[in-house]
């Protein structure tokens, strides 16, 4: 395999602070679990606030960008960052050969064919239940024993979960493969801008169906989204428009579509969402999921919506609603905070609003030029992006070659924060450090460490005091019990062995002493540079390791078993440290 060298000439982390996050572990000499977790979120946040560039919860203006644009191999890794979930050592190769333009030109090309299945419908009625899954008195099995109903109703309930979890698990494989990771990356932006969570439409269909619309449309139009997102069925029952009507018209969809979906706060009116609610009637979920439109409940009156007056309907009040001035800004806005992790200078966003208006909303000239423009390159911007749960998942598991199971990931992302279809607002997901505490980290230590077979769910588990740290308090040690019992549990029940095999690869990258490994696997595993100390700290943690076992450095590469144990134990611990989590 060709050795990349991806090193920074002089940057680790807008001028070097990047190393600050692990600056405890490193000086221990101790690179063990429990150092690894008891990191000191105080570092990262007064390294950050103190270097200019650095990411901040609240988002930091960016410097004029750099006068020249160098695609060397660090480049290419920042573009197949952001532009999908990382790349290995043989794909920034590949870059490097392609060019910038022959290399986002593939991103933008789907790579391996997805087919849409259609999923299992279920009426909820037939068992007894309304949409919300209430006792319905007068449904038709209401006549069967209360045994016999409740055992149907959890056998549908259970084939409707399954389907949903197959749905993730496949939509993660595709991820983890980088099947069509530019693709996947803007449905997972998709998925966190139009919000929906399954804890109001329980019935999966809807959700299964917005989401292959999502995916399908994610590098498209935005504003055929916009039009599709008023009319989509798990949208309508998710904020309420299916009680709306001209005689009360609802007005959750009416302002989220103007606050969160297309303008922005400050940019309407009260006057306004009552008006564009009054447009949205009529638009409503049928009982068999599809959109139906009932004229009898809508409101063909006049309106009034940002100093318009008309008949508005949804149609009308989308295309009104794109042709604001705001509406490029908003959204260009969002896509570069989401791809670069920074707030945009005026100038830089006013450009890319430009963009997008001239190019009628169309997304991939939008994400072409981002990707070929010199300033998305600079060091503000390259591997300070911190990653969220799905992404750094996301990120592990493509650089391992593994491919975790549905029911796994939805219990992680209860864990982690970030779970399918269940934002915590409707706002979305966090960004930024706000993804970063000491708990968060410790979480996703735990979920790795689970999938690569290193912990165990017992309570006097040694891998328990390993994940929490030396300082962990009782608060945290009851938290990670309780995920260990999870997420061990939910693997061991659906009968889950760890598929990252690393032999061949690292056989073939000719690497034998600690100090060799420890560069090829940081080269190969994180999604940047590592910080100055970090080789060192990894190839004395191997050292140590191999002392143990009474094996020459060298010598447990021919040893199946310490081989396989090792190389687990070196991937729980290189893709929890500190720069694993920024890309």
């Amino acid at each position: 395999m060709q050795r990349v060298n991806r090193q920074p000439q002089g940057h680790l982390w807008a001028g070097g602070s990047r190393a600050d996050w692990m600056r405890v572990g490193a000086a221990t000499n101790d690179p063990t679990p429990s150092m690894r977790m008891s990191w000191s979120l105080a570092a990262l946040l007064s390294a950050s606030m103190a270097v200019p560039g650095a990411p901040s919860a609240g988002g930091l203006q960016a410097v004029q960008p750099a006068p020249e644009f160098v695609w060397d191999a660090r480049a290419v890794e920042h573009l197949l960052n952001r532009a999908g979930f990382g790349g290995t050592g043989a794909e920034i190769a590949r870059g490097l050969e392609l060019g910038p333009e022959g290399l986002i030109d593939e991103l933008l090309s789907a790579r391996r064919a997805w087919v849409d299945t259609e999923p299992a419908l279920f009426r909820w009625e037939d068992f007894g239940l309304d949409h919300m899954q209430v006792t319905l008195e007068s449904a038709p099995y209401y006549q069967h024993s209360t045994e016999e109903q409740i055992a149907m109703c959890k056998d549908a309930r259970v084939v409707d979960r399954n389907q949903f979890l197959e749905l993730y698990q496949r939509w993660f494989a595709s991820m983890a493969r980088s099947d069509d990771p530019l693709r996947d990356r803007m449905t997972l932006f998709w998925h966190g801008f139009f919000t929906t969570s399954w804890e109001v439409v329980k019935r999966k269909y809807e959700l299964i169906r917005q989401f292959q619309w999502l995916r399908r449309e994610a590098l498209g139009s935005y504003a055929d989204l916009l039009h599709g997102i008023v009319r989509d069925p798990a949208m309508l029952q998710f904020l309420d428009q299916t009680a709306s009507s001209k005689q009360h018209p609802n007005e959750n969809l009416a302002r989220e579509l103007l606050e969160l979906f297309s303008l922005g706060e400050g940019h309407y009116t009260e006057l306004d969402v009552r008006e564009a609610a009054r447009a949205l009637t009529g638009n409503r979920c049928a009982s068999d999921g599809s959109f139906e439109f009932l004229s009898g409940a809508h409101d063909a009156g006049p309106k009034t919506i940002l100093d318009r007056t008309e008949t508005f309907d949804d149609r009308a009040l989308v295309e009104h609603l794109l042709a604001q001035e705001e509406c490029p800004r908003w959204v260009a806005r969002r896509l570069l905070r989401w791809f670069e992790g920074l707030e945009p200078e005026p100038e830089r966003l006013e450009r890319y609003a430009r963009v997008l208006r001239q190019e009628q909303f169309e997304l991939r000239p939008f994400l072409r030029t981002l990707a070929l423009d010199p300033a998305f390159y600079r060091d503000e911007v390259v591997g300070t992006r911190v990653l969220s749960p799905i992404e750094h998942l996301a990120f592990a598991c493509h650089k391992l070659e593994i491919e975790p199971d549905g029911h796994f990931l939805n219990k992680a992302g209860v864990i982690l924060g970030q779970s399918f279809y269940l934002p915590p607002s409707v706002k979305g997901w966090p960004e930024g450090l706000d993804w970063i505490t000491n708990d968060a980290l410790l979480r996703r230590g735990n979920v790795l460490g689970a999938l690569l077979g290193m912990l165990e769910a017992t309570p006097e588990a040694t891998a328990i005091e390993a994940a929490s740290g030396r300082a962990a308090t009782e608060r945290a040690e009851v938290m990670v019990r309780g995920d260990l019992e999870i997420l061990v549990r939910t693997l061991e029940g659906r009968r889950w062995e760890p598929g990252a095999d690393l032999r061949a690869r690292l056989a073939a990258s000719g690497a034998r002493t600690d100090a060799e490994v420890a560069a090829w696997l940081l080269e190969e595993w994180l999604p940047g540079p590592p910080a100055r100390g970090t080789p060192r700290v990894v190839s004395g943690w191997i050292a140590s390791e191999r002392a143990t076992r009474g094996l020459l450095a060298g010598a447990w590469l021919d040893d199946d078993v310490a081989r396989t144990e090792l190389l687990r134990a070196l991937a729980h611990l290189i893709f929890s440290l500190p720069e694993a989590h920024l890309g």
